[in-house]
């Protein structure tokens, strides 16, 4: 399995993590919220290209190729919410800055080691869960 294509996704968890927790004043819930949501789309959007355009253009079938992209997008969401999760339980619970942004790093380079997986197996299920009969 070629691992580039998701380097740049797990740049992206990094500095959410960065960007939600090291900095010297504490973002709002919204400011987390977004930063989250614009992270993760990011890196699907980045991921997405390199992953699935070949076999696009040369053969679309909708059932097919939408449930792995929307299952794929799906599941890639799953580590950015846990960081951002973690984020604002950390603002919750005012801890210092020092732990909360070594949880919020070993936090996103464990959810950089999953991603790839996380990628195929969210393409996976939701190939088998648009109801396509051969996915893998």
């Amino acid at each position: 399995m070629h691992l580039t294509p998701f380097v740049p996704a797990a740049i992206l968890l990094l500095l959410l993590a960065w960007g939600t927790s090291c900095r010297n004043a504490v973002p709002s819930r919204k400011h987390t919220a977004y930063l989250t949501l614009t992270s993760w789309l990011l890196a699907w959007l980045t991921v997405v290209p390199f992953w699935y355009g070949p076999p696009l253009s040369i053969k679309f079938v909708p059932q097919r190729d939408l449930g792995y992209i929307i299952g794929s997008g799906f599941a890639l969401s799953f580590p950015f919410a846990a960081v951002g999760g973690l984020s604002l339980a950390i603002r919750r619970l005012n801890l210092g800055k020092i732990p909360a942004g070594g949880a919020a790093f070993a936090l996103a380079a464990a959810g950089s080691i999953y991603i790839p997986g996380l990628f195929i197996y969210g393409a996976i299920f939701g190939c088998s869960f648009s109801g396509y009969r051969s996915c893998v």
